[in-house]
């Protein structure tokens, strides 16, 4: 019963991520760079609504992936309660994947996101030069996007 309803959860995800005038949205993708140095890169692009007050006024959601039920990674993000904000994340993990079992598992209890196996892209080459430019630039928005809510511009700190 508790797969059925996890499948049934994950298709409305799904469905919501397809349509930009959704409240909530999340769209996934994760490659595994498995060269010299091997790292996973996560990528979550979405569009979701505080409901609750936790810190300083914001709705704390956190994001763990997990391989062969061990945590690897991990990413919290504070959201204005009442009010939809697109983030993009990425979630960061250096090192080897088991190969016991296909993917990993991507969690947000408060989400009530559960997804195992999710599939990552294998891609044969090292991770540390498209690292560094994917961190930066998506990392760098988010920031942005946080630091507008405090009343900072990032065009005027950037001169």
């Amino acid at each position: 019963m508790k797969k059925f309803l996890v499948n049934i959860f994950f298709a409305t995800l799904l469905a919501a991520a397809t349509f930009p005038d959704q409240e909530n949205a999340l769209n996934i993708e994760a490659n595994y760079y498995d060269g010299n140095e091997s790292c996973l890169l996560i990528t979550l692009h979405t569009k979701l609504i505080g409901t609750q007050k936790e810190a300083y006024g914001k709705d704390i959601v956190k994001f763990l992936v997990y391989d062969d039920g061990k945590v690897i990674a991990s990413k919290e993000i504070a959201l204005p309660v009442g009010v939809a904000v697109e983030r993009n994340l990425t979630i960061f993990y250096a090192g080897n994947l088991s190969s016991r079992s296909p993917g990993v598992a991507i969690e947000s209890e408060e989400l009530g996101l559960y997804i195992d196996p999710f599939h990552y892209t294998p891609i044969h080459q090292s991770c540390t030069p498209l690292l560094a430019k994917q961190v930066e630039k998506v990392e760098t928005k988010d920031l942005c996007g946080d630091l507008s809510e405090l009343g900072f511009r990032c065009e005027e700190t950037s001169k």
